[in-house]
């Protein structure tokens, strides 16, 4: 996960995975669950290998899936700064489908490559299996306000929802690019979608949060870690998403990509 790091003293924390859901209105909860079910039908985990070690772990959103010489072929986008190789010497890609049964994991190949921090997205290709794509928004489904649910994989851990509003979109040429909302993420949920409650729809993709840096203080100096800032967490919009596919979507680049 990508993040903007700040420094504070923190005394007390609370992450997504401990807080209770907010209360709601009765007729309120079907609507929700039914979104829940149907946005954690097009979300999985992503694994980065180096060799045979996992060296990243994040989440994904399905967006398409073809027949490619009589099978079906998947694809899944995430984060750049997920899939990109950097130091590492043996890169294989898996995509993780969590399921009644636990986790069911598939080999995916490298199809698309952005470029970060502009383009800080990525497409996988899954072979040979018919995953369940999510729909995207359209721009004007983009309110500022709205209730929304962001899925993640928290420490490699099974797929978590959280939920909060969309509290900022930027526009730059006339098109949303970045959106920002309050529900609270942690690593791990790179690549997570953001889905409108109301229809379900991808309203973006988390590319990052910001940070703060706790400092606690002890023997030899003490020890820091980094935890999200309520309310920071970054997503590319399905505008930004829509003109990389445009660009270098599985429409336009080769099946037989590099791993």
């Amino acid at each position: 996960m990508r993040r903007l790091a700040a420094i504070v003293s923190l005394g007390l924390l609370v992450g997504c995975s401990t807080a209770q859901p907010r209360p709601e209105a009765s007729d309120a909860r079907p609507n929700r669950r039914a979104t829940v079910k149907q946005v954690l039908r097009s979300s999985v985990r992503v694994h980065v290998l180096d060799g045979t070690e996992v060296r990243r772990s994040a989440t994904g959103v399905v967006i398409d899936v073809v027949s490619h010489e009589g099978q079906p072929m998947s694809y899944v986008v995430t984060n750049e700064h997920v899939v990109e190789k950097a130091d590492l010497k043996s890169v294989t890609y898996q995509v993780l489908v969590d399921g009644p049964n636990g986790a069911v994991t598939y080999p995916a190949t490298l199809l698309a490559e952005g470029a970060v921090p502009n383009v800080d997205l990525a497409v996988l290709a899954v072979p040979g299996v018919r995953l369940d794509p999510a729909t995207l928004a359209t721009d004007d489904e983009l309110a500022v306000g709205d209730d929304v649910v962001v899925v993640g994989a928290p420490y490699g851990h099974g797929l978590t929802v959280c939920g909060g509003m969309l509290s900022q979109v930027e526009v730059g040429d006339g098109q949303p690019t970045q959106l920002k909302t309050d529900a609270p993420v942690g690593y791990g949920a790179s690549g997570g979608g953001m889905f409108s409650v109301e229809t379900g729809h991808l309203l973006g993709v988390v590319e990052g949060y910001r940070t703060a840096q706790v400092q606690i203080p002890g023997e030899g100096g003490g020890y820091t870690f980094d935890v999200p800032m309520p309310g920071e967490t970054f997503a590319a919009s399905v505008a930004k998403l829509r003109h990389f596919l445009a660009e270098k979507g599985p429409r336009h680049a080769p099946i037989t990509a590099s791993r």
